[in-house]
């Protein structure tokens, strides 16, 4: 039995006997809104059997979730302040909400408002003024009705609310209140690796989709060092190098190295990492000495997309964040912390940062995409704009600061390193940073600047790859924990 297999046991012997079984309550009903991509019209359904319909396709073309939801109750059995009316409008082939009890029997009582009832939905506290303590409120915007195309939208989300008003959208004040709202990611690719590979490999989509750990100038780290012996896994390895977790600050995984597991120091003083097939979190060890070729080393956890162009007839697989035309965003989220960055000259440095590959499809040239997190080179606004030496492909980067040059910063700040041991301890370990489509158009127009054959239009870019890049130029070493590492996209 392995040491995992005896927690199983553990959490199942903690569990209540039949006669004494336990009731999880459901969760609270909320409300999905769906767009149409087709007529702009947007749409909040609370039913769950009307959400699956409509992801089904039963409501006709062009319907798909924004992401967007917020908490409600189950309606009541008579229209009154609170209920919400849903009323659906055929010329307009669009729906409208109100728990207004007053402008619900309006719409109820005049049929010439070309309005009809359809039912009470569900039930949100509307505002008295505002919305109570602890509540949030959700705003409602109307289109203007202009040739007779009414569409209404309801959002949590200032940001959103702002962006309607900008594009020619009517603020109607706050529809309701709710304790709690929220956005879901319509896609997203979290960083969990069972395999170790070069580069090249974790690159071929013959051989892998999905997450990897690339190996770029490192020797492959096929000795995994298990840190408890069978066959119970609970006795500690003598040879198991436990000053791992001072180098890199992750512990309590497998050990994979290049190196025979006879010398725990040893191992200690080369490439190594821990955390293969957890959860989401690596302990990376990058040292210099281990370089195969050239002045650079890396070991990088990747996400691989597939870049296939689909044969007549087969569906698309490839990820265009952009390719609708919506002012999508991508998201990047991870934690970190960086225990060691050490250079062994003053021409040597060690960084890391995350990438997203993309691919434009009109020139079939690669881009890559990086936001500067640490390292021993010089923050700022040094933004960085050249080509790949490795792959002659252009790089355009900004960091994790205030004010980057494209895109924002959500969370996490530019973690500085001396180079002589641990880096500046970073005011948070959370780092999140957003990429909208402008954001995206303004770091195209830099890549032109050096590539024009580049097209400057986002929706030609599909994804190849998103990884985290922990580099050594030259000669040092650098230990970190990374973990979270997750590429999200949030659609408009």
């Amino acid at each position: 039995m392995s040491f995992k297999s005896v927690l199983v046991l553990a959490a199942i012997l903690c569990l209540p006997s039949a006669g004494h079984a336990f009731f999880i309550p459901p969760p609270p009903p909320s409300v999905a809104e769906f767009v149409n991509t087709i007529t702009e019209h947007y749409l909040l359904v609370r039913d769950p059997a009307e959400v699956a319909a409509i992801d089904a396709g039963a409501a006709g073309p062009g319907w798909k979730k924004t992401g967007y939801s917020f908490q409600v109750a189950l309606p009541g059995d008579a229209v009154r302040d609170g209920n919400a009316c849903r009323f659906y409008s055929p010329s307009a082939n669009s729906h409208f909400h109100t728990a207004f009890a007053a402008e619900c029997e309006a719409l109820r009582v005049n049929p010439a408002s070309g309005w009809i009832f359809e039912k009470l939905d569900f039930s949100a506290p509307i505002p008295r003024g505002t919305c109570e303590p602890a509540m949030q409120p959700i705003y409602r915007l109307y289109n203007g009705g202009t040739g007779g195309d009414h569409s209404h939208r309801y959002t949590a989300a200032p940001d959103v609310r702002d962006e309607m008003i900008a594009r020619g959208w009517v603020s109607e004040g706050v529809a309701f209140c709710t304790p709690n709202a929220s956005r879901n990611p319509v896609k997203r690719y979290l960083i969990n690796a069972s395999r170790i590979a070069p580069t090249a490999e974790c690159e071929d989509e013959r051989l892998n989709l999905g997450s990897c750990v690339a190996l770029n100038q490192i020797p492959r780290l096929t000795n995994e060092v298990q840190r408890f012996l069978p066959p119970w896994y609970v006795v500690s390895n003598p040879s198991f190098p436990y000053g791992e977790e001072q180098i890199t600050g992750a512990a309590g995984h497998d050990l994979f190295t290049a190196y025979p597991d006879t010398d725990p120091a040893a191992i200690l003083g080369h490439s190594f990492l821990t955390g293969l097939g957890s959860a989401s979190w690596f302990g990376i060890h990058v040292n210099s000495v281990d370089r195969t070729a050239g002045d650079l080393a890396s070991i990088n956890p990747l996400y691989q997309f597939t870049t296939t162009v689909p044969a007549t007839g087969q569906r698309d697989e490839r990820v265009f964040p952009w390719g609708d035309g919506r002012d999508n965003h991508l998201e990047i989220s991870f934690k970190l912390r960086v225990a060691t960055l050490v250079r062994d000259n003053p021409q040597s440095h060690a960084y890391g940062h995350p990438t997203l590959q993309l691919v434009d499809r009109a020139s079939g040239q690669h881009l890559y995409v990086t936001l500067g997190t640490y390292g021993s080179t010089p923050v700022g606004g040094d933004d960085y704009l050249a080509y790949d030496v490795g792959t002659g492909r252009v790089i355009v980067s900004t960091t994790f600061r205030a004010d980057p040059s494209f895109g924002k910063r959500l969370s996490g700040e530019w973690i500085s390193c001396p180079g002589n041991g641990p880096c500046d301890a970073a005011a948070t370990d959370d780092f999140r940073f957003r990429i909208d489509f402008a954001a995206f158009r303004t770091a195209l127009a830099r890549a032109r600047t050096l590539a024009p054959t580049l097209s400057g239009d986002p929706a030609d870019y599909f994804l190849a790859n998103f990884h985290f890049n922990n580099e050594v130029a030259r000669d040092g070493r650098i230990g970190l924990a990374i973990s979270g590492l997750a590429l999200e996209i949030f659609e408009r």
